[in-house]
């Protein structure tokens, strides 16, 4: 019976050593053997802790002395009655949902010691409107420190949730040796103004900044190659970015909801506008895509209602659904001879557009394209062209002319131009030899099939030739009488500017030009490429007497014409 009555006590024994022990009014999670102590809930998990609350370095019990190191999880989670708390040097971590519910709490002071936060640590802490930081790179190694090794004896490590209600940061400088921004680190820090990202971060995270309405400013290095989804999401004081050339990735809806973004330079180093990265960028006027970008998202840019000019490059083959929907600013966009596909709303209700070319190599026009263009009068379709959604140009009540150069009749449907007032009394010009196919299709709905006469259908515009001039300007043409070069110009930093000096010998900018030559009519021409490679030690370009950075500018100047 001894023997029975011995092992049942042993059996209780772990069950004893981790029971809570209420020391002076506070519960600890005590271990004998590594002599430190963790602060704890309540052993009922009743919100016990009210009033002003002071957490001691160290602990007595039973004779032993305990270094408070940690505060456990749900701690002090419901406490609403709590109204202050002090955090010993000693405390290295605080754990899960430590001060969740914390409802009177008005202020905290983390120490420098702290190296770990849990998730969801401030969740609810409705009235906390002041956080006392007595070391800010401290702390900026615990919000972006997520499994992370950061160069200092200790490795730090968080979970990557963190909640600040009422934080009143305003700038911030992320310290050096920051390797990446987490999953909402700032998520709705509405007071945050300006933020300064090092050169040694790598990656911004999903919903990094997301409903930081207040920012106005943010500095992304070169060392950026990612933007996580919604990293920007809601920066409605957000007016300007420069977006690196060392980001290659930027993730749905990273800046979705920018509401007062002017204008957006996307680099070189990026090939696809993921799906509504700049939705809903209202005050959006000017977009600069590079050739390096094949594909255009869904919705990418969905609302930018302030945008009037597009100019989509020859590098792109595909305009995915609703891409510039609601883009109602829209007065005239070029839309190259690479792409093959046009989606599903792509500039559905772009309002403002008057008239349309759509190159030879688009074979496909998706369902409400180009839906409630109300103002569009006149539209030129290639003749790859095999098929028109359902209510690809509907309720355009202004469109009066129509040229399809497709000598095998596409494919339409009944409400393709359904509420376009005027297509009963509109032209649809074709290929004189398709005049009766189209008489007997779906696009007998036009009031006049007439046959393209003295067309050039086949015939390619010529490849334009681009000279750099002696002037430093150049000069694109094309032989084919009449045709538009449509051209954009591309410049690369061969190697970062340092305090506006240059080594002589060293190539400072490559300018690559393309252009393609396209006219009513004919198909595009191929492409043409120029590379332009200008080195400081070629000479003085604003006749000053010195070699500086000035005269990259002035050669900048000289080649856009300026």
């Amino acid at each position: 019976m001894k023997k029975q009555v011995l092992l049942f006590v042993m059996m209780l024994m772990p069950l004893m050593a981790s029971a809570a022990t209420k020391i002076n009014g506070i519960y600890y999670n005590l271990n004998s053997t590594t002599k430190v102590a963790e602060v704890t809930h309540d052993p009922s998990w009743t919100p016990m802790y009210t009033g002003s609350i002071v957490i001691p370095n160290t602990v007595i019990y039973g004779g032993v002395t305990y270094s408070v190191t940690s505060i456990g999880e749900d701690a002090f989670s419901g406490c609403s009655s709590l109204t202050s708390i002090t955090i010993p040097n000693s405390v290295r971590s605080i754990g899960w949902g430590a001060f969740s519910g914390c409802s009177g709490l008005t202020s905290i002071a983390i120490p420098n010691s702290v190296t770990s936060i849990g998730r969801y640590t401030f969740d609810g802490c409705t009235r906390l409107n002041s956080v006392q930081i007595t070391d800010l790179s401290a702390w900026c190694r615990i919000i972006f420190s997520y499994d992370l090794e950061y160069p200092s004896s200790n490795p730090l490590s968080i979970a990557h949730h963190l909640y600040l209600n009422g934080e009143e940061v305003k700038e911030l400088v992320i310290p050096d040796g920051i390797t990446r921004i987490n999953s909402a680190a700032f998520y709705g820090c509405s007071g945050l103004t300006s933020v300064t990202i090092p050169n040694s971060a790598t990656s911004i995270g999903e919903k990094a900044f997301y409903g930081c309405s207040g920012l106005t400013s943010v500095t992304i290095p070169n060392s950026v190659t990612s933007i996580g989804y919604w990293a920007f999401y809601g920066c409605s004081g957000l007016t300007s970015i420069t977006i690196p050339n060392s980001v290659t990735s930027i993730a749905v809806e990273a800046f979705s909801g920018c509401s007062s973004l002017t204008s957006v330079t996307i680099p070189n180093s990026v090939t696809s506008i993921e799906g509504s990265v700049f939705s809903g960028c209202s005050s959006l006027t000017s977009v600069t895509i590079p050739n390096s970008v094949t594909s255009i998202g869904s919705g990418a840019f969905y609302g930018c209602s302030g945008l009037t000019s597009l100019n989509i490059p020859n590098s792109v083959t595909s305009i995915g659904s609703y891409a510039f929907s609601g883009c109602s600013g829209l007065t005239s966009v070029t839309i190259p001879n690479s792409v093959t596909s046009i989606g599903s709303s792509a500039f559905n209700s772009c309002s403002g557009l008057t008239s349309l070319n759509i190159p030879n190599s688009v074979t496909s026009i998706g369902s409400s394209a180009f839906y409630g263009c109300s103002k569009l009068s006149s539209v030129s379709i290639g003749k790859g062209i095999i098929s028109v959604g359902a209510k690809a140009f509907a309720n355009c009540p202004e469109i009066k002319e129509v040229y399809c150069y497709a000598k095998d009749v596409p494919t339409i449907s009944n409400d393709t131009f359904e509420d376009s007032y005027y297509i009963k009394w509109a032209t649809l010009y074709v290929p004189e030899s398709s005049v009766d196919l189209y008489k007997a299709s779906a696009w007998s709905q036009f009031g006049n099939i007439v046959g393209i006469t003295g067309g050039n259908e086949g015939e390619r515009c010529e490849k334009p030739v681009i000279t750099l001039l002696a002037n430093g300007k150049i000069k694109v043409e094309s032989a084919t009488e009449g045709a538009t070069c449509v051209t954009n110009i591309t410049a690369s930093n061969a190697e970062p500017l340092s305090d506006g000096e240059i080594s002589l010998n060293t190539p400072l900018i490559v300018y690559t030009i393309t252009s393609y030559a396209t006219k009513e009519g004919y198909d595009d021409s191929e492409v043409a490429t120029a590379t332009f490679r200008y080195e400081k030690a070629e000479g003085d370009m604003n006749g000053d007497g010195m070699l500086n950075i000035t005269d990259v500018i002035h050669l900048v100047n000289m080649i856009l014409g300026q």
